[in-house]
């Protein structure tokens, strides 16, 4: 195997007209994960999202940075898509974009009502049931794996909170 060399480098959207029609290079920053890039083809509408939207599959919050990746999810709205090939799952449609969002916001609200209500760490994944999404690919352990993750991430907040911003 060969190691290809990267012959454009970039840290902001662009648009790019390298194949005969203009494609727009979307770069949001750390969201689903550091360095992710989603491809947007004006033509078409379609939007190749890379590991920013999955189909029918729990996402993976591990390497995300929640905030930014909820931000990329509303510029992402603004877009005109009509149809959107994921990270994972069969291409679909940009309803895509507000279903991960919902889940990425529903899994934070239970995790931080759990970790207010006092729950541990070690009893949360089995508390964080989210039924919109049960029948999604890997929500047995990608989503229990989702909820230590978020959990801590929460309680890390909370512990390095300065005088000044606990309530």
């Amino acid at each position: 195997s060969a190691v290809i060399r990267v012959d454009h480098e970039f840290l902001q959207s662009q648009t790019l007209a390298l194949t005969g029609r203009a494609v727009r290079l979307l770069h949001y920053g750390h969201s689903s994960g550091p360095g992710d890039v989603a491809v947007f083809d004006e033509t078409s509408g379609v939007l190749f999202a890379g590991g920013l939207l999955d189909q029918g599959y729990v996402p993976d919050v591990q390497d995300s940075d929640l905030p930014g990746w909820t931000a990329a999810l509303a510029a992402l709205r603004q877009l005109p898509v009509r149809g959107v090939v994921p990270g994972h799952g069969p291409a679909t449609t940009a309803k895509a974009i507000d279903t991960v969002g919902r889940y990425l916001a529903q899994l934070q609200a239970r995790m931080r009502e759990l970790l207010d209500g006092g729950v541990a760490l070690s009893e949360a994944p089995d508390q964080a049931g989210l039924p919109e999404f049960a029948g999604w690919e890997q929500y047995d352990n990608i989503h229990r794996r989702n909820a230590s993750i978020v959990y801590l991430r929460l309680e890390r907040e909370l512990l390095y909170r300065t005088p000044s911003e606990t309530p």
